[in-house]
């Protein structure tokens, strides 16, 4: 999990290596601040554009991240987010429990988005 977490004064500099680092997993960044409170995140295409706007690799990180950000909720209603998040083409989705992430949904890896913990079948 802590390899998507970046805190929100690191350089885009940084965004990018850790970014590079994160090959072959879903390159999405979550952005905290100083009390690990979700913020945003960052992508590769985010830092493109931003640098492309006019910033640097020297700028923070959060001049590139996108603010409004899926989340998922500990429990309720986390499988109708999920289904949005699939929706959107999203593959890392972060469970946010007051404002902190707690755990990051691969969606790639879940078969399923209805909270279940068994099916049973039966016939005749």
């Amino acid at each position: 999990m802590k390899r998507h977490i970046i805190g929100s004064g690191e350089s885009v500099r940084s965004a990018l290596s850790a970014i590079n680092a994160l090959s072959g997993d879903a390159m999405t960044l979550f952005v905290v601040d100083g009390g690990d409170r979700l913020l945003g995140t960052v992508t590769d295409g985010d830092i493109r554009r931003s640098l492309l706007g006019g910033a640097t690799l020297d700028s923070p990180v959060d001049s590139a991240m996108h603010r409004s950000c899926l989340k998922a909720g500990p429990k309720e209603g986390r499988h109708l987010t999920i289904a949005e998040a699939r929706r959107r083409g999203i593959d890392l989705l972060p469970v946010v429990e007051e404002g902190r992430i707690t755990e990051i949904l691969d969606l790639r890896k879940i078969r399923t988005s209805l909270p279940l913990d068994a099916v049973l079948m039966a016939g005749g």
